[in-house]
């Protein structure tokens, strides 16, 4: 493809839009400038107040923080101003006067939650619990307690004019926010929550290129979190997040973490909130403290925030509640010490350590406790566990190593089935529908694998491998495969059902033409290709936006999807019924005549069995399996159902190996085809003569007698039907005229070399010139200037070559075996017809010194007859109708199609001639037979191959 200047401009201006950002900080006008310079300095401001803060005294001009929930129940209006008239901030206590917590929260806490004394060191914790604990969640209140008033600075707000530079000043409280986004308050009873934990251990550093380990000072007491909770009611209509910094306690197992945002800067209310209990003391605030300060300074807090941080900050302040959450996790006490970090060692690096990895108990939140300041909403959590994020991967490891022996049992599968079906023939019995789900399948989990190798570091190597493995089965083993499919079956698309059932290609659409030559496997390649990535493309998407929808909503798209994904078999069955495969007993008869191989069922059993389990374990696992690694909810009659229906499947497939495929089809609903195996009459028996011996005939072939079965003689019926052919009774023969009788496909070669040669090109070669064999003249012009991309229009085209054609034409002579066979066939008083795509005018030229032939013609059909409608020449079949009309009115009978023998030698014409419904003689051009590619499939039993009409043999067709 050529691109010019201007495209190559348009194209450089497009990525450049695409792929530019603003700067590192993803500043982009003087306006975010001045928020980000203000929300750092807001930052800086108040953490230079924490590190002055100590642990007697209350909180002070922090954001969030101003308001304690005694100030609200003094003052439900009271705004969050530093410093509130009479508030004593050099005193902190554990209760409500200068905590956001209610009283009786806070007793919860100490007595249902954090429930141990801190100088309680006989419980042992695991110091690493990086997991996803699932459980449920209760709501104790919504409507009970005061909601604190948190205001949101003003100068969060995003522009609201390009001329804008400052933004504003002031706060916006809770009564002026919008009414959409998620919902402030918690309105189910009971649902789920999801708790992922990570230690806070491996950060980037400025450049955010650079990763560093964050280790405290204190690791073995103290470590630094992060959390996200995911709640819902179990129907997933109601949906709550939270994103926030936990500390864990890790001598009395406990964490806290508080939500953060533009109205609530959590950061610096952990030392204070780490412990409620009487015992409360200054080393624990110490400790926190110096926690979150080298946190701080490690990560160069402010220094590193960006614009994205300050919508972050806002959206979250706008659309949801804080949340301060506390959990008490399970002691280990079954465990040592050096048990304890020898099993920690071991995940971390696993190296066969005696840790017993398989016994490992979960970690286990005994208690739980979830408290909105601003919603004034009261959550309670039970049954919150989860294993080991190692023991996870671990096991999601051992899963992808299962998935990808599964793969290559497919691609196994799969080249036994390619090689069994080796010839077009079989290849055109396949359907293209059912490799096309199966093919969208893996093509779909090879993208997702891509996907989350780049999600899950610690199983890129293992999903990449399971990528590469279903992306070769996806895009070349079964794209190869389906171009093959596709091939042999292009010359029937827009055919109708009662057409392929007959076993031809019939009836065309009248207002679509056809292509005039079967496209080669490059450019199938390239369109397959292109739709196999396209829908790829759509279908992944579909399945990971599908993660996101409501429960009810994703389960029914699920259920159905995979219900349809595994119907596979479906379009196998319909495929068989059109091509009509015998039965096994009639493909054991049909074995003596050695053609049990174009009979067979074209799909291997080892491979249809094969294919289902593969493919059903993924969903048996899912789904009857509660602690499977997708988390997915436990359904064993889905499986029953979905097994039952796989099972009739196969059932239908392997009933139609057996009973033939068209069995379940009424009688009605069959076309009548013509039977080469079927029992004789006496009267055709009067009419075509017998054998010497009784109840016999006489073999033209091996010249021998051969018993038959005879309706109307009962001791004839236990002769096997299939021990002999009938071959059609032929009542007239239809021939095409250029390379069939005469030699003026080499006239065309020559004189087309000529042309070309005029302008450099050429020479034709058979592979182009096979595609313009039977097409109207105008159409094969103007394909081949598109092909050899010739200077000149159609017209100036066609004055060369009539010139030169017209003065070769009067040496044309007979093909051999052509005139013969027309004289034969006048002399059986056999009506023949001449149906050919010439036009008068180059007919005459043709055949004006070989009146010897061309008088023995019945009726004469030229391609630019009036009555064949523009566009309807071949391959559409309408030739042959009028030709066959005008015998039909000359001899005053009324012959069938299928009672007529059609003589062609071009791709279009023997199409033409299928679509008509005759007997096919197809006699190709000696060269042409190198580019045919698969006859057997374009004929389909419905026509021979002759390398000369001098091989025709005459009693086969009982002329």
């Amino acid at each position: 493809m050529e691109i010019d200047g201007n495209t190559l401009v348009f194209i450089i201006v497009i990525l450049f839009l695409f792929f530019s950002s603003p700067g590192g900080d993803g500043v982009s006008s003087q306006y975010e400038f001045n928020q980000l310079q203000r929300l750092k300095q807001q930052f800086r401001t108040e953490h230079n107040t924490f590190v002055n803060m100590t642990y007697t005294d209350s909180f002070r001009n922090i954001t969030g923080l101003k308001l304690s929930y005694q100030d609200m129940l003094n003052n439900p209006l009271q705004n969050a101003t530093y410093p509130l008239p009479g508030k004593d901030y050099d005193r902190w206590f554990p209760n409500q006067n200068y905590m956001v917590l209610p009283n009786d929260v806070i007793e919860a806490i100490n007595t249902e939650v954090w429930n141990t004394s801190n100088d309680d060191a006989s419980n042992l914790f695991p110091p690493n619990i990086t997991s996803t604990l699932l459980g449920k969640i209760d709501l104790v209140s919504n409507n009970k307690y005061e909601k604190i008033r948190m205001p949101v600075p003003r100068f969060y707000e995003p522009a609201t004019d390009f001329s804008e530079d400052i933004p504003p000043e002031g706060e916006t409280y809770w009564s002026e926010w919008p009414s959409y986004g998620e919902l402030h308050n918690v309105s189910f009873q009971h649902g789920e929550i999801a708790i992922q934990i990570s230690h806070m251990s491996n950060l980037q550093d400025n450049n955010n290129y650079l990763r560093r380990n964050f280790i405290n000072k204190k690791n073995d007491r103290w470590k630094l979190l992060n959390l996200q909770i995911d709640f819902s009611d179990k129907a997933e209509k109601e949906k709550h997040s939270i994103y926030s910094k936990a500390v864990y306690d890790i001598q009395r197992g406990r964490i806290l973490s508080i939500s953060q945002s533009s109205k609530f800067h959590s950061l610096f209310a952990l030392p204070h909130y780490m412990s409620f209990q009487n015992d409360y003391n200054e080393k624990i605030f110490n400790d926190v403290k110096e926690l979150v300060d080298e946190f701080w300074n490690f990560t160069d807090y402010t220094d590193v925030m960006t614009m994205k941080d300050v919508q972050d900050a806002y959206n979250n302040a706008n659309f949801k509640c804080e949340y301060l959450i506390f959990l008490q996790l399970e002691p280990w006490n079954q465990y040592t010490r050096d048990q304890i970090k020898l099993i920690d060692d071991e995940l971390n690096w696993p190296l066969g350590r005696p840790a017993n990895l398989s016994s490992l108990p979960p970690i286990n939140v005994v208690s739980g406790l979830l408290y909105s300041p601003d919603c004034g909403v009261r959550l309670g959590l039970h049954n919150v566990k989860g294993t080991r994020y190692e023991l996870k991967i671990m096991s999601i490891r051992k899963h992808l190593l299962f998935g990808i022996a599964l793969f290559a049992a497919q691609i196994y599968l799969l080249l036994t089935q390619m090689h069994h079906t080796n010839t077009p023939s079989m290849v055109n019995k396949i359907s293209f529908y059912c490799f096309s789900m199966i093919n969208l399948v893996d093509g779909s989990l090879a993208t997702l694998y891509f996907v989350a190798a780049s999600v899950v570091p610690e199983l890129y190597l293992p999903l990449v491998i399971s990528a590469f493995s279903c992306f070769i089965l996806a895009s070349i083993f079964e794209i190869r495969y389906l171009i093959s499919i596709y091939a042999s079956q292009v010359n029937e698309q827009n055919v109708g059902i009662i057409n392929l059932l007959r076993g031809n290609t019939g009836t065309y659409d009248e207002n679509r033409p056809r292509p005039a030559f079967i496209p080669d496997e490059g450019s199938i390649g390239g369109s397959l290709y292109g739709r196999f990535f396209f829908m790829l493309i759509i279908f992944t998407f579909l399945i990971l936006s599908s993660t996101s929808w409501p429960r009810q909503l994703r389960m029914v798209f699920e259920y159905i999807l995979i219900f349809i994904l595994n119907s596979y078999w479906i379009p196998q069955i319909f495929r068989n019924a059109v091509k009509g495969i015998p039965s096994r007993r009639e493909r054991a008869r049909s074995s003596i005549g050695g053609n049990r191989s174009q009979n067979k069922m074209p799909l291997l059993w080892s491979f249809v069995i094969g294919t289902t389990i593969i493919r059903s374990l993924p969903v048996v696992y899912v789904f009857t399996y509660s602690s499977n690694v997708f988390r997915h909810h436990k359904d064993v009659h889905f499986v029953v159902f979905l097994s039952l229906w796989l099972l009739f499947q196969i059932s239908i497939l392997y009933s139609q190996d057996v009973l033939g495929s068209r069995w379940f089809l009424p009688k009605h609903t069959i076309p009548d085809g013509y039977s080469y195996f079927k029992p004789l009459s006496n009267e055709y028996i009067s009419e075509h003569g017998g054998g010497t011996a009784e109840h016999t005939v006489d073999c033209a072939i091996c010249m021998s007698d051969v018993p038959i079965y005879i309706e109307e003689i009962p001791e004839t019926h236990k002769v096997d039907q299939h021990s002999y052919m009938v071959t059609p009774s032929v009542k007239a023969c239809l021939f095409d005229m250029d390379g069939l009788l005469i030699n003026t496909e080499d006239i065309y070669t020559e004189t087309l070399n000529e042309t070309l040669a005029e302008f450099g090109k050429g020479p034709l070669t058979w592979d182009v010139k096979i595609k313009l064999q039977g097409l109207p003249g105008p159409e094969a012009g103007k394909r081949v200037i598109e092909h050899y991309k010739l200077p000149i229009t159609l017209d100036e085209y066609d004055e060369r070559n009539v010139a030169l054609q017209s003065l070769k034409w009067g040496t044309c002579e007979f093909l051999p075996g052509a005139l013969n066979l027309l004289k034969y066939l006048k002399l059986k008083n056999i009506p023949i017809a001449l149906c050919t795509s010439s036009n008068k005018t180059k007919f005459r030229g043709k055949t004006s010194h070989l009146e010897e032939g061309f008088d023995l013609f019945d009726t004469i059909v030229t391609g630019d007859d009036p009555r064949i409608a523009k566009g309807r020449g071949k391959p559409f079949p309408d030739i042959w109708q009028l030709g066959l009309k005008e015998l039909n009115e000359k001899f005053h009978t009324d012959i069938k199609p299928d009672e007529c023998i059609v003589f062609e030698d071009g791709i279009p014409g023997v199409k033409s001639a299928k679509a008509f419904g005759a007997h096919v003689i197809w006699v190709p051009h000696p060269e042409a037979h190198a580019v045919l590619g698969d006859t057997e499939a374009l004929l389909a039993g419905k026509g021979e191959l002759l390398s000369s009409l001098e091989k025709l043999e005459m009693s086969k067709y009982g002329l």
